[in-house]
């Protein structure tokens, strides 16, 4: 019950009620990001999300959730033109890790920001695969870290998105195998 009140006192600061506002807009199109079966396609709504969540933890002042959120931005901008010969480098998953990593040294704002780093870097590895498969195995385990930080910066926005991003990386599993018994 304390949860609510305090989600309704801190709505009605208008920076907070913004940024609750913008975080929903990622949500929803956290629908679509790991239905398709095109890596490009995911990758696609993955950077149009990760833009928009750095907007909402920007106005919630969580600064590191913010600043990795924009580096993912650009990691996905650059992982979309893999097959182009100087974006393919083996090494740029490394150097957005090490880039991810010290933004959030610099940003830190307490163990919390290691949910990101981590979730973040496991992302990272997931969308340089090349399988649709092995980015949502990936996915699947660095979104558990930042429904984490969802409930630690209090964004309801990100836990809702993250839970809904989770069972979508499931729910083709758990249709295939349900199909191949059939």
């Amino acid at each position: 019950m304390n949860s609510v009140i305090e989600y309704f006192t801190t709505i009605t600061n208008p920076r907070n009620f913004i940024a609750q506002i913008v975080g929903f807009i990622p949500l929803i199109l956290a629908l679509f990001v790991f239905i398709h079966n095109s890596r490009k396609k995911i990758i696609f709504f993955k950077m149009c999300t990760d833009f928009l969540w750095a907007i909402h933890f920007f106005l919630l002042g969580e600064v590191a959730g913010g600043v990795i959120n924009i580096i993912n931005t650009v990691r996905n901008l650059i992982f979309s033109q893999k097959s182009n010969k100087r974006t393919s480098n083996k090494y740029i998953p490394i150097l957005f890790c090490v880039l991810i990593s010290l933004c959030t040294i610099i940003t830190a704002e307490g163990i919390k920001s290691i949910f990101p780093l981590v979730g973040s870097c496991l992302a990272t590895i997931g969308f340089w695969q090349n399988s649709p498969k092995q980015i949502r195995f990936f996915n699947f385990m660095g979104i558990s870290l930042w429904l984490i930080y969802g409930f630690l910066t209090q964004s309801y926005s990100t836990i809702i998105s993250n839970i809904i991003s989770i069972t979508s990386i499931l729910l083709p599993t758990i249709i295939k195998r349900k199909n191949k018994t059939i």
